[in-house]
């Protein structure tokens, strides 16, 4: 028996689409919980794949939009990251409406994901958030946006 959470932030993504993307959205069972949510993004008339995202609440926190496996369709590099910087902020505004405080990926570093968020981010995050995937052996590094949402109290500690 899982969680089957209240996901908002599927209907935020529908809501905030840009006019010339479509995109498709299910949930999907991931350890027993039905709360990743898999999305695939067309652009155009024709159909066109600029590509696909998962998305779940960091469990344990649901403050936090997990995004991962976000996979540009993109065949140049160049394009590749503009689309990745595109969904990226696209996902980022839907999560802000939803009531998420942050965003967190992780990327493989040299990728083509890793290259759009640093270039983001303007900031070289390796040395304080890069880790090795022992199962995989690849390097990955973590990024972390913050949303600026309004505070609704201040809580003591314990409160929360």
């Amino acid at each position: 028996m899982g969680a089957n959470h209240d996901f908002n932030i599927e209907n935020q993504l529908h809501w905030t689409t840009p006019k010339n993307w479509r995109i498709r959205t299910k949930f999907s069972a991931h350890d027993g919980d039905k709360t990743q949510l898999e999305v695939s993004i067309v652009r155009g008339v024709g159909g066109r794949s600029i590509g696909s995202v998962k998305i779940r609440e960091l469990a344990g926190c649901c403050g936090v939009l997990v995004v991962y496996y976000l996979r540009p369709n993109e065949a140049k590099e160049v394009r590749a990251i503009k689309s990745f910087q595109a969904i990226h902020l696209w996902i980022a505004k839907a999560a802000k409406k939803a009531g998420y405080g942050a965003l967190m990926y992780t990327q493989t570093s040299g990728s083509i994901g890793y290259k759009a968020l640093t270039d983001i981010t303007k900031v070289h995050v390796e040395p304080n958030g890069a880790f090795v995937n022992g199962k995989t052996g690849n390097i990955v590094s973590a990024f972390f946006w913050t949303l600026k949402q309004k505070t609704k109290q201040k809580l003591d500690f314990g409160d929360e």
